[in-house]
């Protein structure tokens, strides 16, 4: 989906980010082209250039809104549809048939379609069947798609072309009435055995059959059957061939054509199975002379009688049938002699040799390109130009798809390798088999591995970082920030933000690979010790606080005249059990470094202006509450407790022989006061301030 739909932000971080959102985009309105998905991708897209004054440029389309992205896609759902089609071929012969593949978006829900010339010429539905035209000309194709928002028509005029059967004639095939097969074999003299028209002793190289095709419209010879009688060797492997000569002069003259040969061992498979045996001259069709007269010969240079024992012989009516006889043959002499004619076998007969005469051959025949590429790219394979009636068949082994029957493919090529892409047709005049070959070859695309010195993907600011790349011939990397050079395998990044690189590597074959290599930044910590109280009492706990230091992994707190003494905890909590004045101290530490702080200075004892010793009477004032909390030594008798205020008058006295007092303040006004603590004769004074 990356491919097809964009990168949104311009890394490959965010393809699984913008690959999912598609598919929840295609899974509302599955209609959808590529464009349409792609346009509501980046017009909701948020822009992020202000926050990223560092990257402008790299960022794509922006941030993707998911929330806008499908409300553009639900606009989408009111759409009427649009109509279009395609056709597996638009060129056919009389009676070929057309496979169309709809291919409306937005929805439709029925489909109309007219074929005039075809067979059925209308359809309704998505998938019509193939389509059959049988008579040459021109013809337009029309598809009318509609939903519950509207309608709409695609129309391709002259778009099917139709032309007319090239037609076929299999000379004597079937062979005429009256003729009697037959295997003529001689003996007429000592040791001068074999077969007339085959093998024999008078080492005879070849046996043809002449052929008028002057009123046959024809211009190519594309196949010849031979029906061969009796046949043996004990080396199969032996060729046995068919060659075509020029008869315009009634003699065997130049040359003119040779089919694909074929071995002794498949002719005596053939002559088991009372089969003809098939020479083809599909991949080289012979042009007939003006005159349309040929020869036809088996050629038997390759085979033996009298040392090897060969043995064949091709059928031939009886004596007498064909008259004269137009079976010729080339002795050893390399003279050619007919038949009925002195030094020949004075036969009239004529040899089961069926010449196949068409205007049109069927050719297989393939353009590609490229035909050397990288992995996980195209091909594109066509066959125009290719005859065919029946059928055309590309087979593309190791690829994706791996069959098809379209004129022309593209073709994916995922794995590396050596690869060869099949085209196979039927048709022509004769409705022959071809086939055709291409060899791709697919390179391997680099693998990249890449280093780090150090090895970490997490650094401290502003250290260097090595990145060393491995598995290809040259390096591009991107973006350009932080980095020394954006070229060759070894470059350093000096990075004080997190940042991801892209690394492109080229091979020496010219392919590419690209990753990602993600470095994460570290800045040094910043300590940050808080203390919820100022001024406590001895042994009332205090609460310190490190939490809001940042970046910090490591803590180390010492706590003088504390307990406990030192923590490694974030956060702590002491007791002090003495009076005094006492300072905590933070160390925040983590791979990139550390920091020091203290904590707010600490008045231990319950002593407000005028301090006292913990051992006497003491008073804390906590502002907080509103009261005044007193701790007063062993209790005796009694304490007569008196608060004066700043003008010397008594606002409120209390006896009491308790410990520890709480007197409330909340009713007195704001301002300083003095609290007196009569212990017999003994007065002791703590002055506190309200605010």
């Amino acid at each position: 989906p990356s491919n097809q739909y964009g990168n949104m932000s311009g890394t490959s971080m965010a393809c699984p980010l913008v690959a999912g959102l598609c598919g929840l985009m295609l899974s509302l309105n599955p209609s959808l082209t590529p464009a349409d998905v792609r346009n509501c991708l980046t017009s909701t897209a948020a822009n992020i250039n202000s926050m990223n004054p560092s990257y402008i440029g790299q960022l794509g389309a922006g941030r993707i809104d998911a929330a806008a992205a499908m409300n553009c896609i639900s606009g989408t759902l009111n759409w009427p549809p649009n109509a279009l089609f395609t056709a597996n071929v638009t060129t056919v012969t009389a009676g070929g048939s057309v496979l169309f593949t709809d291919q409306s978006v937005y929805n439709p829900t029925t489909w109309s379609w007219s074929f005039p010339g075809g067979t059925p010429s209308s359809y309704n539905g998505q998938n019509p069947p193939p389509i059959v035209y049988n008579t040459p000309g021109t013809y337009n194709v029309s598809l009318t798609v509609t939903n519950s928002h509207g309608n709409d028509t695609q129309t391709n005029n002259n778009y099917i072309t139709v032309t007319a059967a090239s037609g076929c004639t299999k000379v004597n095939l079937p062979a005429p009435a009256g003729w009697t097969p037959v295997n003529y074999y001689t003996g007429t003299a000592v040791g001068q055995d074999g077969w007339i028209n085959g093998v024999n002793l008078y080492a005879d190289k070849e046996k043809a059959m002449y052929f008028d095709e002057s009123t046959q419209p024809y211009t190519q010879m594309v196949d010849c059957w031979v029906a061969f009688g009796l046949a043996y060797t004990t080396t199969p492997n032996k060729i046995v061939n068919v060659k075509v000569y020029d008869g315009t002069s009634g003699t065997p003259g130049a040359q003119i054509g040779t089919a694909t040969g074929v071995s002794m061992g498949q002719i005596m498979s053939d002559v088991a199975g009372n089969y003809y045996t098939e020479f083809s001259f599909v991949n080289n069709p012979i042009t007939l002379p003006a005159s349309k007269k040929i020869f036809v010969s088996v050629d038997l240079t390759n085979l033996n009688w009298s040392t090897s024992h060969d043995t064949l012989s091709i059928v031939s009516n009886t004596n007498g049938q064909t008259t004269p006889s137009p079976i010729w043959e080339r002795q050893s002499d390399n003279n050619w002699y007919q038949y009925t004619t002195s030094g020949s076998w004075n036969l009239s007969a004529s040899l089961y040799i069926h010449p196949f005469l068409t205007g049109a051959n069927s050719v297989a025949t393939i353009t590609a390109s490229p035909l050397t590429l990288c992995a996980g790219n195209q091909v594109s394979f066509d066959a125009t130009g290719s005859t065919y009636e029946d059928t055309l068949l590309w087979y593309f082994p190791g690829t994706t798809p791996t069959i098809s029957n379209n004129v022309q493919q593209d073709v994916i090529y995922n794995t590396a390798g050596s690869y060869q892409a099949i085209l196979y047709v039927v048709g022509g005049g004769c409705h022959l088999f071809d086939s055709a070959f291409v060899n791709i070859t697919v390179n391997a695309n680099p693998v990249l591995s890449v280093s780090l010195n150090p090895s970490s993907t997490t650094v401290c600011s502003g250290t260097p970082v090595t990145m060393t790349a491995s598995g290809a011939s040259s390096y591009a990397w991107s973006p350009s920030t932080f980095l020394n050079t954006t070229t060759g395998a070894t470059v350093i990044s000096t990075p004080t933000a997190s940042i991801s690189y892209d690394l492109q590597g080229t091979g020496a074959n010219g392919c590419t690979s690209t990753t990602t290599i993600n470095l994460d930044v570290d800045n040094a910590p910043v300590g940050m010790a808080t203390s919820l109280d100022t001024v406590v009492c001895v042994n009332q706990p205090v609460f310190f606080d490190g939490s809001g230091s940042s970046s910090a992994t490591g803590f180390a707190w010492t706590f003088p005249g504390g307990s406990p003494a030192t923590s490694n905890a974030s956060s702590a909590t002491v007791t002090y059990a003495t009076g005094g004045n006492y300072t905590a101290t933070l160390v925040v530490t983590n791979a990139c470094g550390s920091d020091t702080v203290t904590s707010p200075v600490i008045g231990v004892g319950c002593m407000g202006i005028d301090p006292v010793a913990v051992t006497d009477p003491s008073a804390f004032y906590n502002s907080e509450m509103q009261q005044l909390e007193v701790q007063l030594p062993v209790p005796n008798d009694g304490y007569t407790l008196i608060i004066f205020n700043s003008l010397g008058q008594q606002v409120k006295s209390m006896r009491t022989s308790d410990g520890k007092v709480t007197i409330s303040t909340a009713d007195l006004a704001a301002g300083m006061y003095t609290l007196h603590i009569v212990d017999g004769m003994v007065l002791h004074n703590v002055k506190f301030v309200k605010n």
